[in-house]
Parts: C-alpha cells; sequence; structure tokens
C-alpha cells in the first residue's frame, strides 16, 4: 500500500510531528508498506521526474536535516527557507503526491 505520512508543518509543534512522523514512517516501511515522509509545508521543491520512485524508494525528508530541535522552532525561520516564500499550509509538490497514495497519514 502507498502512504503518505505528513509531518512537519508549520507550527510550534514542528518537531514533535516530525520526531512522531519519522516513527510511524518506520513502522510502516518495516510492515512492507511503500511510505514516504513528506514535509507538508516544505513539500518537494526540486523537480520529481516520478511519484512512483518516491514510494519505491522510501523517501523521507528528516535525511536532508541535522536533528530535531530541542527549542520551539522560529516560524519565520522555516518560512524562509522555502523557495516560493508563500504561507500556504501544504508546499510543493505536496497535494500531486498525496492524490497519487491510497492513504495519507
Amino acid at each position: 500500500m502507498k502512504i503518505v505520512v505528513l509531518a512537519g508543518g508549520l507550527s510550534t509543534e514542528r518537531d514533535v510531528s516530525i520526531t512522531s512522523g519519522s516513527k510511524v514512517y518506520a513502522a510502516l516501511r518495516e510492515k512492507g508498506h511503500k511510505a514516504i515522509l513528506l514535509d507538508v509545508f516544505m513539500g518537494i521543491e526540486e523537480k520529481i521526474d516520478s511519484i512512483d520512485e518516491l514510494f519505491e524508494n522510501g523517501y523521507d525528508f528528516t535525511k536532508s536535516i541535522t536533528g530535531v530541535r530541542t527549542e520551539i522552532p522560529q516560524l519565520d525561520e522555516i518560512k524562509a527557507m522555502r523557495k516560493d516564500k508563500t504561507d500556504s499550509i501544504f508546499g510543493e509538490n505536496v497535494i500531486d503526491i498525496c492524490r497519487s497514495a491510497d492513504i495519507c497519514f
């Protein structure tokens, strides 16, 4: 089953969401599902050749971050990291990726 685990987002609970989303993602992959871990706010800003490949390869956005912080995230800093600089809840490609999944968690 293709499952998108949405985590992160833009709130003071961002890092808690990343931690719990990572655990859900790992458990789903361990059970044999084609799960991916996607930051709902940041999305995937680079060009995607194949959404199916994301599921096959187990895309995990946390591989590109250095760790979860213990202090409350500065939301302005997170907004500034997004290339399109919009305040939209959903980052680039999030909706299209979710449409390709069987389930979004």
